[in-house]
């Protein structure tokens, strides 16, 4: 597995906003308050959200502005970065990369 931060490895939410690069990470708690208050905004519920990083910090943002919203399992990160390492691997030894 690839390295990963202590504080990923629990899991996370993680939100992409359109035009803005890159994504950022949530705490994985947020994944339903958010999607709800995103889902929420077209029927007059407020644009904007509150929520805490991974990092532990309050950060706030227009829900208008989010283009996807990635509830990311401790289970699911495993598999990815094994995914990536086989696709690594396979490149390397195909003479890909």
């Amino acid at each position: 597995m690839s390295y990963r931060p202590e504080r990923e490895k629990a899991g996370y939410c993680k939100v992409w906003r359109r035009n803005i690069e890159p994504g950022f990470l949530l705490r994985r708690n947020e994944y339903g308050p958010l999607t709800a208050a995103r889902e929420a905004v077209p029927t007059g519920g407020s644009p904007f959200y509150e929520a805490t990083d991974i990092y532990g910090d309050l950060m706030a943002f227009d829900l208008r502005d989010v283009s996807v919203i990635a509830d990311c399992s401790p289970e699911a990160i495993v598999a990815n970065d094994r995914d990536q390492e086989e696709e690594a691997t396979y490149k390397k030894t195909h003479g890909e990369e």
